[in-house]
């Protein structure tokens, strides 16, 4: 499945988005959501296929999520 081009455009329209200080990347059925200066990640949005329904998840101090 392909990034829904829809759900970028409403995810970079955020504020914490707009000013270039988080970068949006697609991968494994989900958005991560990345500091651009330092490259990492402040969280991860999968979707759960109910529509615009995402689960939030961020970094764990032990690593993952």
């Amino acid at each position: 499945m392909a990034a829904d081009p829809a759900i970028l455009k409403r995810i970079r329209a955020c504020p914490f988005a707009r000013g270039g200080r988080v970068l949006v990347r697609y991968r494994a059925n989900g958005y991560s959501l990345l500091a651009r200066r330092s490259g990492e990640p402040l969280a991860r949005l999968r979707l759960t296929g109910e529509g615009d329904d995402v689960v939030l998840l961020y970094p764990s101090h032990r690593g993952g999520w």
